[in-house]
């Protein structure tokens, strides 16, 4: 099943960018202005919301935050409000953060890690 998210009356399919830069563009912009962020990600990820969004994020000269405020203002103008859209990109922006920077039980449980042993010990021998 595709994630999606609700906006604009209508919940819209999204993925993550497939390349690195892009992802972490991304969590450079919403880290850096929340709504500017929120709205390049939907840009990038939501190709039925910004059809366009990857010809645009080019003409921006792949500046995360100049992209987004393009999108912020297509998506205000097509009426969603701040608080929509700042949520629906949030949502994407969380898998986003956890796709780049997973949780250590996350990593384990990828690579099927077992729990450490008892560590060597260096002490000698007791008598």
């Amino acid at each position: 099943m595709p994630n999606t998210i609700d906006l604009l009356g209508s919940a819209h399919p999204w993925t993550l960018p497939e390349r690195f830069t892009e992802r972490d563009e991304l969590a450079h912009a919403i880290a850096t202005h929340r709504p500017r962020g929120a709205a390049a990600c939907l840009g990038l990820c939501c190709p039925s919301l910004v059809p366009d969004g990857p010809a645009r994020y080019a003409a921006a000269r792949y500046d995360a935050l100049e992209f987004g405020g393009v999108v912020y203002g297509l998506l205000r103008e097509a009426g969603a409000g701040p608080v929509e859209i700042i949520m629906a990109g949030g949502e994407i922006a969380n898998a986003l953060l956890l796709a780049l920077y997973p949780r250590a039980a996350e990593v384990e449980e990828a690579e099927g890690f077992t729990a450490a042993g008892a560590a060597p010990s260096t002490a000698p021998p007791s008598a």
